[in-house]
């Protein structure tokens, strides 16, 4: 059986999701190939706001710098340094 990534479940999972990895595990589905960049390209079809999901970059990428938005809502939602870049999901200690 295929999963239909319908507006309504992605919206469903935007919600409910903090990264691409758990929508993967929201649809029950196995991780392959081109199905990260596939599911993002189904937000942005629908519109749907997963602006709180980081976008991962190639490894001979720099990494994404994140927006001074961003930015703002993990320092005032963290009670320390570490905490902040953790809401950025940015590993504090390598």
């Amino acid at each position: 059986m295929s999963v239909q990534y319908t507006r309504e479940r992605l919206s469903e999972a935007a919600a409910q999701c903090a990264d691409i990895d758990e929508v993967i595990t929201f649809f029950g589905t196995s991780p392959y190939g081109k199905l990260r960049r596939y599911l993002f390209s189904r937000f942005d079809h629908f519109r749907i706001d997963i602006s709180h999901m980081p976008r991962r970059t190639p490894a001979t990428q720099e990494p994404v710098k994140p927006t001074a938005d961003e930015l703002r809502r993990a320092v005032k939602q963290a009670t320390s340094i570490a905490g902040a870049l953790r809401a950025l999901r940015l590993e504090p200690y390598d």
